[in-house]
């Protein structure tokens, strides 16, 4: 957990160091929390823009993007020792950790080859720290961040063949930045599949974890639907869903509500205050292994 703290830290150093290069949304005086909830729940902008929400971003969400990510993790079981994986939206990278935990866990020598496609450059500065705790912990990981549209960027990547594919909270925002039409998503969906999917070698893994409400499980569907290969889907979702969306979930099982036990460390005051720490596991999860 050391190399996640750190990042946790720097993120923190970064909301109070950076400077706000763009209009605020609140007249807020120094934190970002409501600015970040304007920008994901009241419909101003979807893309980061600002290296300050950024930091916010981290210290608000990655606990509860880790703890996810972890319980999907638990069902991957690797082949090799070696694991090429493609994050598509990456943005803070929670998922990096949660899979280092797993491959570590699994083997006592391995390695991840790690490829994230991120459309705002406002991560780039998270990106090199990452690079640097990687250094410091000496992990066996290897990271290439391409900032771009993933539906232009993924060309790069024809001649390689990937392990694991991740759709970590992507397929919701993809959604939203095209009005809510779930046609976007169909025509990303095939893109996916004849670039990268249809090339993937036996027992590999595609990683869905989103909000759980119709919009993203009816992408989770559409990607279901384009793969054309041999496939073993297991959907997952937390006990607790909106109750209101509670009927349309049938085929999504329960996986409790796993309490997030947040360091000690991040449980001060300020701390609590100018990032309200998200302990609730509540998306919903599929995993596909492609075959």
């Amino acid at each position: 957990m050391g190399m996640l703290t750190d990042y946790v830290d720097f993120a923190d150093s970064c909301h109070s160091s950076a400077q706000c290069v763009n209009p605020c949304f609140t007249n807020c005086s120094s934190g970002c929390l409501l600015c970040l909830d304007k920008q994901y729940h009241k419909g101003q902008q979807r893309i980061h823009d600002c290296e300050k929400r950024c930091g916010t971003y981290v210290c608000h969400y990655l606990f509860k993007f880790f703890i996810e990510m972890r319980l999907l993790c638990k069902e991957v079981s690797p082949l090799n020792d070696s694991l090429k994986v493609l994050s598509i939206g990456c943005g803070p990278c929670s998922e990096l950790f949660a899979l280092e935990e797993m491959m570590a866990k699994q083997f006592e020598e391995y390695r991840i080859d790690f490829v994230g496609i991120e459309l705002s450059d406002k991560w780039r500065l998270f990106h090199a720290e990452i690079d640097r705790l990687i250094a410091v912990h000496q992990k066996p990981i290897n990271t290439r961040f391409i900032v771009g549209d993933a539906t232009s960027e993924l060309s790069q990547l024809l001649e390689e063949e990937i392990d694991i594919i991740v759709l970590n909270y992507f397929l919701s925002d993809y959604r939203k930045l095209h009005n809510r039409s779930i046609l976007p998503i169909r025509q990303f969906c095939q893109l996916l599949y004849h670039t990268i999917i249809d090339r993937m070698p036996i027992n590999a893994y595609i990683l869905l974890n989103d909000m759980n409400h119709n919009d993203s499980r009816d992408c989770f569907d559409a990607l279901i639907h384009e793969i054309k290969r041999k496939k073993i889907v297991k959907k997952f979702r937390f006990h607790k869903p909106l109750e209101v969306l509670d009927k349309y979930t049938p085929s999504y099982s329960n996986r409790g509500d796993p309490n997030i036990r947040i360091n000690s460390k991040y449980t001060t005051r300020n701390f609590m205050r100018d990032y309200s720490p998200r302990t609730d596991c509540s998306s919903a999860q599929v995993l596909i292994e492609v075959r």
